[in-house]
């Protein structure tokens, strides 16, 4: 749903980006909509909502708590997913998206609510896949 650039470590089967398939996304806006539905769709299961007004913006949903039971503790998989998301997502053009994704995540992690649930290694990964 996300490739990346370089292989899985995780799939082997799963698609590989190159700069042809890089540049056909970046100019064509039914691509990045898809792209963007999906993305929508798992913040959806990670228990946030984004608005676009007139720049993108994402927040915990009413129903974030309950969602978050499903991802937000040390060392879950859907951490590595959630790299994965924001590396292509920049990679394909939605750079500010992935930008309003990260910054909600920054503030779970620096929240005093969820201590713990997201460890330092982790959110260093999600930095450098913003960097």
């Amino acid at each position: 749903m996300f490739p990346l650039r370089e292989p899985s470590g995780v799939n082997p089967n799963a698609p590989v980006l190159d700069e042809q398939t890089i540049s056909e996304f970046r100019s064509r806006p039914d691509l990045q909509d898809n792209l963007r539905h999906s993305w929508l769709r798992m913040l959806k299961f990670y228990g946030f909502e984004a608005q676009q007004d007139p720049e993108w913006t994402v927040r915990p949903a009413a129903n974030f708590a309950e969602c978050a039971e499903n991802w937000l503790s040390p060392y879950n998989h859907n951490h590595l997913r959630i790299t994965r998301i924001l590396k292509c997502l920049r990679a394909l053009g939605l750079e500010a998206e992935a930008r309003a994704f990260f910054n909600a995540l920054s503030t779970i992690y620096n929240s005093r609510q969820f201590p713990g649930a997201i460890s330092s290694v982790t959110f260093d990964y999600w930095r450098s896949a913003m960097a």
